[in-house]
């Protein structure tokens, strides 16, 4: 009984340890942008999901993404599939005069946020993830 347990334990505590590293590389990353002038992050990760402004002036920018992963398992003539979901939201908040951000929060799966982290909004790098560098090339358009 207790053979069975512990590896079981251990792959647990090997995923938590997964999170919480792609929580602190994501904490990290977001804390870059402390300082720096709203319109830089746009610029890198493109337009916002939506932007609020508040009574005082801040402005919030909030960024999401969704994944959804679908997998089967079962017997090869009755296979059962089922979808796993996971959000992530990433919010920034300037100053009043809406000239620096001041902070961030992220709220949903580490690593979903990294994923939105690591790969950015911008245009240029949704067509360049669909392959449109390729044509850009090819079009004369660089």
């Amino acid at each position: 009984m207790k053979l069975t347990f512990l590896p079981a334990a251990g792959i647990a505590c090997w995923l938590l340890s997964a999170c919480v590293h792609y929580g602190e590389k994501l904490t990290a990353e977001l804390t870059q942008w402390h300082g720096q002038h709203p319109d830089k992050l746009v610029e890198q990760w493109g337009a916002p999901r939506s932007i609020y402004v508040m009574e005082k002036g801040n402005k919030v920018l909030t960024y999401e993404t969704s994944e959804t992963i679908a997998r089967s398992f079962g017997y090869y003539r009755r296979p059962e599939i089922y979808t796993v979901s996971d959000d992530c939201k990433i919010t920034f908040i300037t100053d009043t005069s809406q000239k620096v951000i001041e902070r961030s929060q992220f709220l949903g799966n580490p690593a979903v946020c990294w994923d939105l982290v690591a790969r950015p909004q911008s245009p240029y790098s949704i067509l360049e993830r669909y392959g449109f560098s390729v044509l850009k090339g090819i079009h004369g358009l660089s």
